[in-house]
């Protein structure tokens, strides 16, 4: 299968024209943009190639009704949007986030025919204590946040996003994944979901790796036969280096 590119804009540019500007340079094939909500209609109008995709979705298990402030998702549907990204890190970090909240944001998702991009990874002292306690971790992050989606048939992302890895690339004492050990956790990710849950059986699973993500590494993870693409922040923002990785990985 091709790699997918997720590019999360998260909460910039500031301006629907820099957006514009972005989304014209960004729009190439499977890649996903997922611009501020604001820029949504605006990027829309000028993709031909791409995909667009949510950056949160809201927990109300409603596709309509009374909640002030909440998008609901069949607007994204009306907007064009394919996927949406939940349970980000950021979010589970600094919005507080619990994995009840997020198995509500999946199925609101699903029911909605979006195709969720579920978030999972460990943090740095998970990770203190053996790749198998990170792993274990993760598998559990994974079996709460799906807690709600019983049967059916659909596609899943999974993105593997070691806490301790994201936004290292500008920070010369950041830790970077090696390839080999990401591979590893999105392949027991595949495994786990594939024979020990047989509710999600039929769901087609996409694995995407979501650290720190470059021109100089992207290389080293796409020998990496269990790694179906990538979710890219702050690089996505620079279009020139966002341009090259996505030329590398379709090379």
């Amino acid at each position: 299968m091709k790699h997918l590119v997720i590019a999360n804009w998260k909460m910039n540019p500031v301006s629907t024209e820099d957006a514009i500007r972005l989304a014209k340079e960004e729009d190439m094939r499977d890649v996903i943009i997922a611009p501020p909500s604001f820029h949504m209609p605006s990027v829309r109008a000028v993709i031909k190639r791409g995909a667009l995709c949510a950056q949160d979705i809201d927990p109300i298990d409603a596709l309509s009704g009374p909640y002030t402030g909440a998008i609901s998702p069949l607007l994204f549907k009306k907007m064009g949007v394919r996927y949406a990204i939940i349970g980000h890190s950021e979010r589970r970090a600094h919005l507080g986030e619990t994995d009840d909240s997020i198995a509500k944001k999946v199925h609101t998702a699903l029911t909605a025919g979006i195709i969720p991009v579920l978030c999972v990874g460990e943090t740095s002292e998970v990770r203190a204590g053996g790749y198998m306690n990170a792993r274990d971790f993760v598998l559990r992050q994974i079996e709460r946040d799906l807690d709600l989606v019983r049967g059916g048939v659909g596609k899943l992302i999974i993105a593997y996003e070691p806490v301790w890895a994201i936004s290292t690339n500008n920070n010369d004492g950041g830790v970077i994944d090696d390839s080999e050990s990401a591979g590893e956790m999105i392949q027991n990710i595949k495994a786990f979901l594939a024979e020990s849950m047989k509710l999600w059986a039929q769901y087609k699973i996409v694995g995407l790796y979501g650290g720190s993500v470059g021109v100089n590494n992207i290389g080293m993870f796409l020998k990496e036969r269990s790694i179906d693409g990538f979710l890219v922040g702050g690089a996505s923002l620079r279009a020139k280096e966002f341009k090259k990785i996505v030329e590398i990985i379709h090379s």
